[in-house]
C-alpha cells in the first residue's frame, strides 16, 4: 500500500476525522468493498490503544511497572532485569517459579485500567463497523476500550478470550482476544512461548483469516509464530498483482519486514491506527451511499416518478460532504433496533431503501439539504423537516412508534434539534399499517399541558414506510 498522506498532529489530542469530502486512498476503497463480502478481518495490536485519549501502554511500559515485582518474585536486582521485555520477564517466572505465574498475571492486569480506558476514535470506528456486520476484529490488546466504544454506540460487544467464551455468546458481538482480557487474568498470555502457542482456538482464529480473504494487522509492531508461519505460505502463492495481507503502522518494523519479505512495498501502508480507520469509514460510507444512489437512478430508468428520488439522494449525497463518515454512519443506522446489530443495513436493500425514500421526500418537496452535527449528534434536514429513520424488524408499528417517539424526544432534550421542526421518520420493516402518508402529522405529548412550551415532546412526528417511498406510493 502506499503512504497516508493524512498524518496526525503531535500531542495528547484525540483524532479528527477528514470530511467525507476527502476521498480515501484507492487501496483502501478496495479493502471496504471485499468487506462487503465479509472477507476482512482487521487484526490489532497496541497501535490501536495508544492513542489519546486512551494513551494505552505499549507491552515495555506495561513491563517497566511489573520489574520490581518480578525481581522480587526472582530474588535478583531490579537492575539485572532492566533490558527484558514483558514476555522476558514473564519467561523467567514461568522457568523460575511457575506457581507464581497467576500472581504475575493478575499483577499485570492491574498494571494500567485496562478495564476503564477511555475509548480514541478507532475503537469507537471499530464499534461501529462491528455494529453495521462488515468485519471481524482480532485483538492481541488486554483492554476493554472496544467493549466500552461499543456501549456507547448501544451495542453489546463480548471480548471473548477463549473457547468456552466463545461457545456462551448470546446477541453479543463477539471482538476475538487472541491474547487474553484484563477482566480474566488468567488468560493473560505474557510468557514468549504463550504468545507463539496460543490457544487452539485463536490459532483456528487466526489461520482461517488469513487463508480465506483479506487480513488488516493494524499497530501490531510484533508478529507471533501462528501469525508468521501461515503468512510465509501464503506469501508463495500470492499473485504478482494480489495482496491480501495488509501492514498498518507508522513504522514498519524490522520483523515485518522480514516476514512480508519482497512483498513489503505492497503489503505495508504508513498510517496510525486512526488514520486508517478514518479512511475505512469513509470508503464503506462513501459505498454506501453511491449504491443507494445507483438504486435511484435504476428505478428511475423505468419509473418517472423516481427523478424526484434521484434528485433528493444527490442533493443527500452533496450535503453530507461536509460531514465525518462516522456520523453520517450513525444518523443512517442509530435508529435500527440493537437487535440488529451485527447484521449490515447501510449498504444492504432495506437501508438503501430507507435513504431513497428519504431522498423522494426531498426531491417532492424540491427543498434543500442541510447535514449539520457531529459523531451521534447529527441531523439532516430541510427547511420544513427534520428526517430520521427508523428499522424494527417484526416489531408492529405502533411499537416502533412509541420507541421512535422516545427516541426523538430524547435527541430533542439533548440539544441535537435546535428547533421544534416537525420530524419525518422513514421506517423500515414494520408490521402494521402506517398513518396514511398525506394525513395531518401527530404531535407527541399532546396529552401535556397545551401551555407548556418548554417540553420537547410537543415536536410533530409523521411516519413514512419505506416500502412506499420505493413503490410510488408517496405524492408531493
Amino acid at each position: 500500500m502506499k503512504t497516508s498522506t493524512n498524518s496526525s498532529a503531535a500531542g495528547p489530542v484525540r483524532h479528527v476525522a477528514l470530511a467525507l469530502a476527502d476521498p480515501p486512498p484507492s487501496e483502501v476503497g478496495d479493502l471496504a468493498r471485499a468487506a462487503l463480502t465479509r472477507r476482512v478481518v482487521i487484526y490489532a495490536g497496541a497501535g490501536l490503544s495508544v492513542a489519546p485519549p486512551a494513551c494505552g501502554p505499549t507491552g515495555w511500559l506495561v513491563a517497566s511497572r511489573l520489574r520490581p515485582y518480578v525481581a522480587q518474585i526472582l530474588g535478583v536486582d531490579e537492575a539485572e532485569l532492566g533490558s527484558l521485555a514483558l514476555e522476558e520477564l514473564a519467561q523467567r517466572v514461568a522457568e523460575a517459579t511457575p506457581e507464581r505465574m497467576p500472581q504475575l498475571k493478575e499483577m499485570a492486569a492491574s498494571a494500567f485500567d485496562f478495564h476503564g480506558l477511555e475509548p480514541n476514535y478507532g475503537h469507537e470506528i471499530l464499534a461501529l463497523l462491528l455494529r453495521e456486520g462488515l468485519f471481524e476484529v482480532v485483538t492481541v490488546n488486554w483492554d476493554c476500550a472496544i467493549e466500552r466504544a461499543g456501549l456507547g454506540a448501544a451495542i453489546q460487544i463480548a471480548g471473548v478470550a477463549n473457547a468456552q467464551q466463545r461457545l456462551q455468546l448470546a446477541q453479543e458481538l463477539p471482538l476475538y482476544k487472541v491474547h487474553g482480557c484484563a477482566t480474566r487474568p488468567e488468560t493473560l498470555a505474557l510468557t514468549q512461548s504463550e504468545v507463539d502457542a496460543p490457544q487452539t482456538w485463536a490459532l483456528a482464529q487466526v489461520q482461517s483469516a488469513l487463508t480465506r480473504g483479506h487480513v488488516v494487522f493494524l499497530g501490531l509492531g510484533t508478529v507471533g509464530l501462528y501469525v508468521a508461519e501461515p503468512i510465509e505460505v501464503i506469501t508463495a502463492l500470492w499473485a504478482a498483482d494480489t495482496t491480501t495481507v495488509h501492514v498498518v503502522d507508522p513504522v514498519l518494523s524490522a520483523q515485518w519486514s522480514s516476514t512480508l519479505n519482497d512483498r513489503a512495498d505492497q503489503a505495508y501502508y504508513a498510517a496510525t491506527a486512526d488514520e486508517f480507520l478514518d479512511h475505512l469509514i469513509r470508503a464503506v460510507v462513501e459505498e454506501a451511499l453511491s449504491r443507494a444512489e445507483q438504486s435511484a437512478r435504476v428505478l428511475a430508468e423505468h419509473e418517472p416518478w423516481a427523478g424526484a428520488m434521484v434528485i433528493g439522494v444527490r442533493s443527500i449525497i452533496e450535503s453530507s460532504k461536509t460531514m465525518t463518515a462516522d456520523a453520517v454512519l450513525r444518523w443512517w443506522r442509530d435508529g435500527v433496533a440493537d437487535t440488529e446489530a451485527g447484521r449490515t443495513f447501510v449498504v444492504e436493500l432495506r437501508g438503501q431503501q430507507a435513504l431513497m425514500t428519504v431522498g423522494l421526500i426531498v426531491g417532492q418537496r424540491g427543498e434543500s439539504v442541510v447535514c449539520a452535527g457531529a459523531r451521534g449528534r447529527m441531523t439532516l434536514s430541510t427547511n420544513g423537516w427534520y428526517y430520521e429513520i427508523a428499522c424494527r424488524p417484526g416489531a408492529h408499528f405502533s411499537d416502533v412508534e412509541r420507541i421512535t417517539r422516545a427516541r426523538i424526544e430524547r435527541r430533542g432534550e439533548e440539544g441535537v434539534y435546535p428547533d421544534l421542526r416537525p420530524v419525518t421518520v422513514v421506517v423500515v420493516e414494520s408490521v402494521g399499517e402506517l398513518p396514511a402518508w398525506d394525513a395531518p402529522s401527530d404531535i407527541a405529548g399532546s396529552h401535556e399541558d397545551p401551555n407548556d412550551i418548554s417540553g420537547f415532546a410537543r415536536q410533530s412526528v409523521r411516519f413514512v414506510a419505506a416500502e412506499d417511498g420505493v413503490r410510488g406510493r408517496l405524492s408531493a
